[in-house]
């Protein structure tokens, strides 16, 4: 077990003993403190045993001793009072002290003198003096114990002594026992609060040695600390020496590069103000052109508006020429039919020729009626004849038109095909336009923020070259200090 866990044990357990008439007391009290706590505790005390003399004497009639035993508690009590305002603890312990040896001087006197069982009292009092004034006070309070003493020793053997006050036996074994018990009692309460006293002191003084001999070790691990530390100031002003050299063709090639740097951001500003200007020419052709393609899909859509209704008027025209063709067929046919009537009408009136004629007379009116069915017969025939070539004719004409009507029907058809292929065409580039003129006006956008990131770079260049200005007062800085350092150092070696 170490030395400060047997040091810490003691206290403890003399804290235990002491501790239950004593306040506590550590070593962060100071002495002021420590004799407050004291004094309080001797007032107490001595309150006491103040109050039980007033009771003791007062109860045995004995006018002295209750007087000095209402002055004592008086006393003490201003003391009290005085030591609450903070006034000196020498002081209110000496008055105190003088009003203890007040009343025990007269008890002593009245109790037999030097064989009065309160004989003690003095060398308590000057036990006392010591632990709760100072030692000028312990010396006057000795002197006076021993004078009373020697007066009472002088008084004894010349016979001047007065009696003793009269006491019953059990009085006088109750004055006995509290005279000789009391006294000791307080002697070894004093005694006790000065070993604990001493042993805090004795712990202050270990602590201080063990102290000093930490700091001293601290020191000697400091010292060398420093010479290594003055090494590695030494070791890092030489690399400031080299770091100056290298900030120095930095701080030159950074003001190079950056008067490069402003002139191609000044350049690149000026392009950049170019090209706005292009893409704001190219921004207003392209809206021009989506205008004019808007007006060309509006005359398509009229074009194919009208194509569509020619067309629908072609297929009318085909389909009348159709029914008409359909018609001079049937007509064709009639005029056959009628071609064949004719002929056997023709047939019929010669056969009615032939047997009017073999009638003779008789049928001679027949025959001429017959003859005028012949002619006419025939006439119908040359008619069907004339009526069928002009069918033909109109047939034949009516199926040119046909071909021509399909053949204009077809190129209407294509021509629609035609407009609808160049309104898709024409959509699609509309649709193409005004994707390029999004695309424009986002490279619009974009060139605007790169002349605005151009300005910024010029600022951000313009920065640089003032941090390159700061980086150049701080290397002259360091420069300086670097000088001074090494100065300082070099002084220093000197004086080692």
């Amino acid at each position: 077990m170490t030395n400060s866990c047997l040091r810490g044990r003691a206290v403890g357990q003399d804290k235990k003993i002491t501790g239950l008439l004593f306040p506590g007391v550590d070593s962060s009290m100071t002495q002021q403190q420590m004799s407050g706590a004291a004094l309080r505790v001797f007032l107490l005390f001595s309150a006491l045993v103040g109050l039980y003399s007033l009771i003791k004497w007062y109860g045995l009639d004995n006018i002295s001793l209750t007087i000095t035993s209402l002055v004592l508690l008086s006393i003490l009590l201003i003391s009290a009072l005085l030591l609450r305002i903070e006034i000196s603890t020498i002081v209110v312990a000496n008055l105190a002290i003088l009003a203890m040896v007040i009343h025990a001087g007269n008890v002593i006197y009245q109790t037999g003198g030097i064989h009065s069982a309160h004989i003690l009292w003095p060398i308590g009092f000057t036990v006392f003096s010591y632990l709760l004034a100072n030692s000028l006070s312990g010396l006057f309070w000795f002197v006076v114990a021993f004078i009373q003493v020697t007066v009472l020793i002088f008084l004894d053997h010349n016979g001047l002594q007065p009696e003793a006050f009269p006491l019953s036996d059990s009085a006088v074994r109750v004055n006995d026992y509290s005279g000789y018990i009391l006294p000791m009692a307080i002697i070894w309460l004093a005694q006790a609060y000065v070993y604990r006293i001493r042993r805090i002191a004795m712990e202050k003084m270990i602590l201080l040695r063990e102290t000093a001999e930490h700091s001293a070790a601290s020191n000697k691990a400091q010292a060398e600390r420093l010479e290594a530390l003055v090494g590695n100031v030494q070791s890092i002003t030489h690399l400031m020496h080299q770091l100056k050299s290298q900030l120095h063709e930095t701080l030159a090639t950074n003001n190079k590069n950056s008067s490069s740097i402003t002139s191609d951001l000044d350049h690149q500003q000026v392009l950049s103000s170019e090209m706005q200007e292009k893409l704001k020419e190219a921004l207003t052709a392209v809206d021009e052109n989506k205008v004019l393609f808007g007006k060309m899909d509006e005359l398509s859509e009229h074009f194919a508006s009208e194509a569509t209704e020619a067309n629908d008027s072609m297929d009318s025209a085909v389909e009348a020429m159709s029914a008409i063709h359909d018609h001079n067929k049937d007509i064709k046919a009639a005029i056959s039919v009628v071609a064949g009537i004719a002929d056997q009408t023709n047939l019929l009136a010669l056969n009615a020729a032939i047997e009017s004629a073999r009638a003779g007379d008789a049928g001679r009116g027949f025959a001429v009626v017959a003859s005028e069915v012949r002619e006419l017969s025939v006439k119908s025939n040359e008619a069907a004849v004339e009526i069928g070539k002009l069918l033909e004719m109109s047939m034949s004409n009516m199926a040119k038109g046909y071909d021509q009507v399909d053949a204009a029907g077809q190129s209407v058809s294509k021509a629609l095909q035609t407009i609808s292929s160049m309104n898709d065409k024409l959509d699609l580039v509309s649709r193409a336009a005004m994707k390029q003129s999004e695309r424009i006006k986002l490279l619009d956008i974009t060139s605007q923020a790169i002349s605005d990131f151009s300005d910024s770079s010029v600022e951000s260049a313009k920065g640089l070259e003032h941090s390159n200005e700061q980086l150049q007062n701080v290397f002259e800085t360091m420069s300086q200090q670097t000088e001074n350092l090494q100065q300082q150092l070099n002084s220093g070696g000197r004086r080692d």
